[in-house]
């Protein structure tokens, strides 16, 4: 992970650190080790989703792609308002992401609105 995504994946930890169980990422974040993933597990287990959440950042922030598979798995999983808070211009390509069970109900790519008016 590169620093500057390091930066910004820890300030913004505090807004999105409650709204997933990190054990469910874990297939899709295959830059982690065996170890990574066992110690996450571990975590949600014996101490907690929130505890294990920030374990798995810890991790990912020491591997290559970590920043980007992060964003991706988030995606993939229906947490788009996380991904946007980390991945705002959508910088992360997911071209590579393959929905296995497509939801018609669901956005999986989310914008913002600046710039827009409503005129009466």
């Amino acid at each position: 992970m590169q620093p500057k995504q390091r930066e910004l994946i820890t300030k913004r930890l505090q807004y999105f650190q409650h709204d997933f169980r990190p054990t469910e990422l874990l297939p899709r974040l295959t830059c982690l080790t065996e170890a990574d993933s066992q110690q996450v597990e571990c975590d949600e287990n014996n101490k907690g989703a929130t505890r294990a959440t920030w374990t798995l950042i810890d991790k990912l922030k020491r591997r290559e792609n970590g920043f980007e598979q992060f964003v991706l798995a988030v995606r993939c999983e229906g947490l788009g308002h996380i991904a946007l808070l980390l991945d705002h211009s959508f910088e992360v390509s997911d071209e590579d992401i393959l929905h296995e069970k497509e939801d018609t109900r669901r956005f999986y790519k989310i914008g913002s609105a600046v710039g827009t008016s409503i005129f009466k």
